[in-house]
């Protein structure tokens, strides 16, 4: 089996991709990055490019899945429009070119909350790549939407270190509908996508965060 693995980098794709190298059923993970991993496998396949160059693409190798974890935040991009560039524009353009090539599963990572888009910019760009990428109609479509992850960052985020705290204290508090609100570890985000890859459940799928890690 080979996978195309974006976001490999970030919390969770570094997750999902430590999860592949172990499953013997995947023989090679072809990530797209800006920056090599250095990863010392001979499973990974480095595809070093740039964001702009990744929306220039033309075509995609054939892969049995896509797991997509890009993304980032306004104030690290710097701009609305950048933002767009990652959350929206380049799932969009690897999930159009994978329909090319019969490429039959799609995994995003998306986020809690973005089936409600408004006045939340973020919300709104989350709900626009799940709407976009659902009607490009893969065989197998999930949609992962975690709510605050945890886990060891390679960068410091503020606000998400406060809010990881304060969910923390709450989490015993967070049973029933408001589950899906506690903290959910980033290897069980990684899990459950990875998990989705391999078995490739007909039609669209929805994983809400109260459903990752139970």
């Amino acid at each position: 089996m080979r996978i195309i693995l974006l976001g490999a980098s970030g919390l969770t794709g570094s997750k999902v991709l430590q999860r592949a190298l172990k499953e013997d059923s995947i023989n090679e993970v072809i990530c797209y990055l800006r920056h090599s991993l250095n990863s010392g496998s001979d499973k990974v396949s480095e595809i070093i490019i740039s964001t702009n160059e990744m929306l220039e693409l033309s075509s995609l190798p054939k892969v049995d899945a896509i797991i997509c974890c890009l993304g980032t935040t306004i104030k690290k991009a710097g701009s609305k429009e950048v933002f767009r560039k990652v959350d929206v524009e380049l799932p969009l353009k690897f999930a159009s070119l994978a329909k090319n090539v019969a490429t039959s599963c799609f995994v995003l990572q998306s986020s809690l909350g973005a089936q409600k888009p408004g006045n939340n910019f973020y919300l709104s760009c989350k709900a626009e790549i799940e709407d976009k990428i659902t009607a490009l109609n893969f065989n197998s479509f999930t949609i992962i939407r975690p709510s605050l992850l945890t886990g060891n960052r390679s960068e410091v985020r503020f606000g998400e270190i406060v809010g990881e705290f304060f969910l923390k204290l709450l989490s015993p508090f967070m049973i029933g509908s408001l589950r899906k609100y506690k903290a959910v570890k980033a290897d069980d985000v990684a899990y459950a996508m990875l998990n989705a890859a391999l078995n490739q459940n007909a039609g669209n799928t929805i994983i809400e965060s109260g459903e990752i890690g139970f």
